[in-house]
């Protein structure tokens, strides 16, 4: 799996990345320290991955960033604190219950990350998770997967 973290400031390049993989979720170690500078916000872009069996299309999965300091958001399907930052269909490409899937967000809603400074990366943990957070079993991340996140100046 890789990670790719865009920025207006700063360019991240995959090859750089080591990523240590499991079943669900994954923790990109960054060669260099990635710098997000204070009072920056964050998107989901985009997700490429695949669908290996499913009861169904129509499912959704969640990205969710571990480990980002003040950043939370609140999930309605548990009434509790969280720190998903986007969602994507679990619809093949080919329309079948196993396949590639890609998902661009068209309106990506950007996120407060609060940090009053500089936060210095050098590894970032991303779970893909269902509504109740429970790590995703249908989706085969041995394949090519691809998480892509913006991070910005926040936009006041």
């Amino acid at each position: 799996m890789s990670l790719i973290i865009l920025s207006s400031h700063q360019g991240y390049n995959a090859e750089e990345a080591h990523n240590i993989e499991s079943a669900n979720s994954f923790t990109n170690y960054f060669s260099n320290t990635f710098v997000i500078e204070p009072d920056s916000e964050v998107a989901l872009i985009s997700v490429n991955c695949s669908r290996e069996t499913g009861q169904g299309n129509g499912e959704e999965a969640y990205v969710r960033l571990n480990g980002f300091g003040l950043f939370q958001t609140y999930n309605g399907a548990t009434s509790q604190q969280s720190k998903i930052i986007g969602a994507f269909l679990r619809d093949t490409t080919n329309g079948g219950h196993s396949g590639p899937i890609f998902t661009q967000i068209s309106a990506p809603i950007y996120l407060a990350l609060r940090n009053p400074e500089e936060i210095h990366l050098n590894q970032l943990s991303v779970d893909l998770v269902d509504a109740d957070e429970i790590l995703v079993q249908d989706l085969d991340l041995d394949s090519p997967t691809r998480v892509v996140l913006h991070v910005r100046k926040r936009q006041k």
